[in-house]
């Protein structure tokens, strides 16, 4: 793995971060390795992978942006104000934060599941008050949140 200042790439195997220093921009791209991180505290997190999977928890950020070709993306625990999350066939499962969040959720042949009470008008599910954006691509992948 190649680390320069806060950027990472790896092609295969498991790239790992916890608690990074708070720096502008996480930045993490991978061919096939999955993506381990936990404990971050960013302006801008960016993943990257073509079929790794991306599983982040705890983590704050001004903006997040995550994709994966074939990879599952798991978000746990996360404070953002705005983040895009995509995906061609993998799955995506997330914890909402506390206040909610309003989500944009396109895809061709997955489903959206859920318990949590929500509001829907379209493609746009709102949980909460709403603050935090969410916008969730997936082309065959299905939407988990809790």
């Amino acid at each position: 793995m190649r680390i320069r200042s806060n950027h990472s790439s790896k092609t295969e195997g498991e790239a790992l971060a916890d608690r990074s220093a708070k720096n502008m921009q996480l930045s993490i791209h991978s061919t096939s390795a999955d993506v381990k991180a936990k404990h971050l505290e960013q302006e801008q997190i960016l993943v990257a992978t073509m079929s790794g999977d991306i599983e982040i928890g705890e983590f704050v950020a001004e903006e997040g942006d995550l994709s994966s070709g074939s990879g599952d993306i798991t978000l746990d625990n996360m404070q953002v104000q705005e983040a895009a999350i995509t995906t061609a066939s993998g799955d995506v499962e997330l914890s909402l934060p506390e206040k909610g969040a309003k989500i944009k959720y396109t895809t061709t042949g997955g489903e959206l599941e859920t318990d949590l009470y929500h509001k829907k008008t379209g493609n746009i599910y709102v949980f909460g008050d709403g603050k935090t954006n969410l916008t969730i691509q997936s082309t065959n992948g299905d939407l988990m949140i809790r």
